[in-house]
C-alpha cells in the first residue's frame, strides 16, 4: 500500500514490516494536514491519493482517522457490532441449534403464560430470530482494563475485519506512548498486518520498524 502528497518528495510504503509516521513542525500545516485527511476520508476528495497493488483506491472507503485515541470504543461503531452480532448468529445456528431452539421455546412460553394470567388482553411477537436477543443483551466487544495501546489494536483488527479499512491514522499516538510502548504496539500491528501513519506535531525517538517522514517549520523534508 502506498500514500503519496505533494508534499512528500517519496511515498510512504507499507510493506508488512513497517509503521509510518509523519512529523509535521508547522503547525499550520499540521492542522490543515489533519483537516483535509479528516474532510476525504468522508467526501472522497482530496491531495492525498492512496493505491494498493499499484491501482488508486477509494480514499474514503479504506482510511481511518482516529483523531482522539482517549476515546477510541468500537462498541460505538455500528458497523462492528452488527458484524459482531452476524458472526454471533451464524456461531448459534452452526453450533448450537437444540439449545437456541429450547431458549425460543421457553421465552414464548413464559411470555404466554404472563399473557394469559394478566388482567388485561395482551399478545406477543414470538422470538425467532437470535440477534433480537443479542442486541437486548448489548453483545460488545469486552475492552474493561485494555490499556490505550491494547484497546487501540483491537478497534483496528475489528475495523479492518468488519470495515474493510486498510490504512489507520492517528494523531500525535506517540506522545501518548512510551517508546517501550510504542514499540510493543507496532510489532503487534506488523504481525496483524494492520497499516499505521502515525501523525505527529511533535519529533520522538526513532523507533526500528518505522519509515519516518519529517517536515520542518519551512515544510522541507529532512
Amino acid at each position: 500500500m502506498r500514500l503519496t502528497h505533494f508534499a512528500f518528495d517519496k511515498s510512504f510504503e507499507w510493506e508488512g514490516q513497517n509503521v509510518c509516521s509523519l512529523i509535521i513542525e508547522n503547525p499550520i500545516f499540521y492542522r490543515n494536514a489533519i483537516k483535509s485527511i479528516q474532510e476525504q476520508s468522508t467526501l472522497g476528495v482530496g491531495e492525498f491519493v492512496l493505491s494498493d497493488n499499484d491501482c488508486i483506491v477509494p480514499f474514503e472507503r479504506n482510511v481511518e482517522l482516529i483523531s482522539d485515541v482517549f476515546n477510541i470504543d468500537p462498541c460505538a461503531n455500528k458497523t462492528i457490532i452488527n458484524g459482531i452480532i452476524k458472526d454471533s448468529v451464524e456461531l448459534f445456528t452452526h453450533q448450537y441449534p437444540d439449545r437456541l431452539a429450547e431458549v425460543y421455546m421457553n421465552i414464548n412460553t413464559l411470555l404466554s403464560d404472563v399473557c394469559f394470567h394478566s388482567a388485561s388482553e395482551l399478545t406477543f411477537d414470538e422470538i425467532n430470530d437470535v440477534s433480537v436477543l443479542l442486541k437486548a443483551y448489548h453483545l460488545r466487544p469486552d475492552i474493561e482494563g485494555l490499556s490505550l495501546a491494547e484497546r487501540l489494536l483491537l478497534y483496528m483488527e475489528l475495523c479492518q475485519k468488519y470495515t474493510k479499512k486498510k490504512l489507520f491514522v492517528t494523531v500525535n499516538l506517540r506522545a501518548c506512548l512510551s517508546d517501550v510502548e510504542a514499540e510493543n504496539l507496532y510489532k503487534d500491528l506488523i504481525y496483524r498486518k494492520l497499516n499505521l501513519l502515525s501523525i505527529e506535531c511533535m519529533n520522538s525517538k526513532k523507533l526500528d520498524c518505522e519509515q519516518r517522514k519529517i517536515l520542518d517549520i519551512d515544510m522541507c523534508e529532512i
